[in-house]
């Protein structure tokens, strides 16, 4: 890849931002429709290859790999920024860390949850029915609900804002 015409490309859609230096990214994104709470990268297109434009300033400016699996961290957390000082690099569990850190985790809970295959009040009675030691089998027959639902909300990987101690 040529770097100097990736550059111009790049820098032909930069609105520098005067009180934070963010270089924000005015072209493509990846906007999600169906799921509108998805963070939104700038993206460009090289040689048949889509790249998030943060990856490509890492490389073009700090010798970043371009097929690494380590991930391009923003350190202004401003997704659509590609200025090469506001970016580091780091493992997926240092950018989760980060982002908790920063206090940016998710905030949508429940059924407001683009994920959630079930409303709060079936997630309250899953809850109470647990309480009452019955079984995730026992669970599943009676709500009529998977094996993964039932056991993800005992074990507390969801709806974690309702569960108090669940056995």
């Amino acid at each position: 890849m040529d770097k100097g015409s990736i550059e111009k490309r790049l820098l032909k859609k930069r609105l520098v931002d005067p009180e934070t230096d963010c270089w924000l990214w005015t072209g493509c994104t990846n906007i999600n429709r169906r799921n509108p709470q998805a963070t939104v990268y700038g993206r460009l297109g090289v040689r048949g290859t889509v790249y998030k434009v943060h990856r490509l300033a890492a490389w073009l400016y700090k010798g970043f790999y371009l097929d690494s699996t380590l991930c391009v961290c923003h350190k202004c957390d401003t997704p659509l920024c590609f200025n090469p000082e506001h970016l580091f690099t780091g493992t997926y569990r240092d950018n989760v860390r980060d982002c908790i850190k920063k206090g940016r985790g998710n905030k949508v809970k429940g059924e407001a949850h683009y994920y959630s295959k079930i409303t709060e009040q079936q997630a309250e009675e899953v809850i109470r029915l647990l309480g009452e030691n019955l079984s995730i089998q026992e669970v599943m027959k009676h709500l009529k609900l998977s094996r993964g639902i039932v056991s993800s909300i005992k074990n507390k990987r969801t709806w974690q804002h309702l569960v108090q101690e669940v056995g």
